[in-house]
């Protein structure tokens, strides 16, 4: 029997995709996960709170926070240990557990319950001060190019179109933040 080069050429691409559906199948989960749900003294659920794990030989930290349904999940985490998982939110106590150790490919459970914490807020003072800059005379974006800006930045063709691409409000021609060209002043 003659194989022909369409043949040789089947044979090789069938070769190849055995060989690498081999390599695709040989990967696998590397890392390790941990994932729990945070909630109050009371059972309520709560979202937002910060959930920090640092994996003490490396100094390696992976955070999330909660989701509105309490639980959070921290994927792709080194395998081994020890790590310290510390949860805070505000107007509860900061728990940390620590010592805990993680094997390959699993999801560690690692729920949390706050206990509230009445916080002592320091007195804000807000003072506020009026400069040119804020003024009732100017109403949006703006980007000033000098003449010494203009005659040192390097340009292609010389027009003033080149320049406006150092500013972010351009979209193009003599269009700037979405507005027609009768509308801008340059």
């Amino acid at each position: 029997m003659k194989l022909t080069f369409t043949k040789w050429f089947a044979l090789a691409v069938v070769a190849l995709l055995c060989i690498g559906s081999s390599v695709v199948l040989a990967q696998g989960i590397t890392t390790a996960a941990i994932d729990g749900i945070v909630t109050s003294t009371t059972g309520e659920t709560l979202p937002g709170a910060n959930v920090i794990a640092v994996h003490n030989p490396s100094g390696t930290t992976y955070g999330t926070s909660s989701r509105p349904n309490g639980r959070y999940n921290l994927p792709n985490l080194r395998v081994g240990g020890p790590y310290t998982v510390t949860v805070s939110y505000v107007g509860y106590k900061k728990q940390v557990k620590e010592d805990v150790y993680l094997t390959l490919s699993q999801t560690f459970d690692l729920d949390f319950t706050m206990v509230e914490e009445a916080i002592q807020a320091p007195e804000v003072v807000i003072t506020a001060e009026r400069t040119a800059i804020m003024s009732a005379g100017r109403t949006g974006a703006a980007t000033s190019i000098g003449r010494l800006a203009l005659a040192s930045l390097p340009t292609i063709s010389g027009r003033l179109s080149d320049f406006f691409r150092l500013t972010p409000e351009a979209r193009g021609g003599f269009s700037f933040v979405g507005q027609d060209n009768r509308l801008n002043n340059v």
